[in-house]
């Protein structure tokens, strides 16, 4: 294919180009290559909750991983926000053991920068 101006890639996935210039008296440079990664769909982040309870309403303390997967250019940061109180980079397993309503929300940004929609869950800790 001859080069003939820009051209787009669009589709997600990771595209080598090979290319080479050949000057007016036909010498060929080597033939050099470059990888591009297209990613234009977000991360995705599953929720799993662990306690004593059903239904949403848990007995003392309630355990909350987050586990996010980005297949094109990775997961580069997962953020919560417990009760809204600000949020908070996920590093570790969340442990919740104060009574009453609780929310908390979501979401990843991949290394190319595209964010989740921001997901919500509400649960409940109750000692009676």
């Amino acid at each position: 294919m001859t080069y003939n101006g820009p051209f787009y890639l669009s589709e997600d996935e990771i595209h080598e180009i090979y290319f080479y210039s050949i000057d007016w008296a036909g010498n060929k440079e080597i033939t050099k290559s470059i990888q591009i990664k297209v990613d234009t769909l977000s991360p995705q982040t599953n929720v799993i909750i662990s306690g004593i309870g059903i239904g949403g309403i848990y007995r003392k303390t309630v355990y909350i991983s987050l586990e996010s997967y980005d297949e094109h250019s990775g997961v580069n940061v997962t953020l919560y926000n417990l009760d809204n109180e600000g949020w908070n980079e996920y590093t570790n397993q969340l442990v919740i053991s104060e009574e009453g309503s609780h929310i908390l929300q979501y979401y990843s940004i991949d290394n190319a920068g595209n964010n989740e929609t921001i997901k919500t869950i509400t649960f409940q800790i109750s000692y009676n």
